[in-house]
């Protein structure tokens, strides 16, 4: 990981509702500029919420070095069915992180 902070979190990996409707969890690591944090899970509304409060979210992927390269900015998308995290404009009324890892 390079020196400079990417954003607040990073967002590492991904749990879906078991019908994959949306996202329901999410793995996020606080950005401490040389390093990343150790993983915390965070629900989505939680995600939604720091973003509301001005906090900054990033896609992240490790490499097969062990190291996280920086993806996409996080935002939240407003639709007929609900707020969503997404790392793209549309309004597909489903989560979209990307292709993250998942867990279980």
């Amino acid at each position: 990981m390079e020196e400079s902070k990417w954003a607040n979190f990073v967002i590492t990996a991904v749990k879906y509702h078991p019908r994959r409707t949306a996202i329901t969890e999410v793995e996020i690591r606080a950005d401490n500029g040389a390093h990343l944090g150790p993983p915390q899970r965070a629900t989505r509304q939680s995600v939604i919420d720091a973003i509301d409060r001005g906090q900054t979210f990033v896609t992240a992927y490790r490499q097969p070095d062990g190291n996280f390269r920086r993806g996409e900015d996080v935002r939240v998308v407003n639709t007929p069915h609900g707020r969503f995290i997404r790392t793209d404009r549309d309004n597909i009324l489903a989560d979209n992180i990307s292709k993250l890892p998942e867990y279980a």
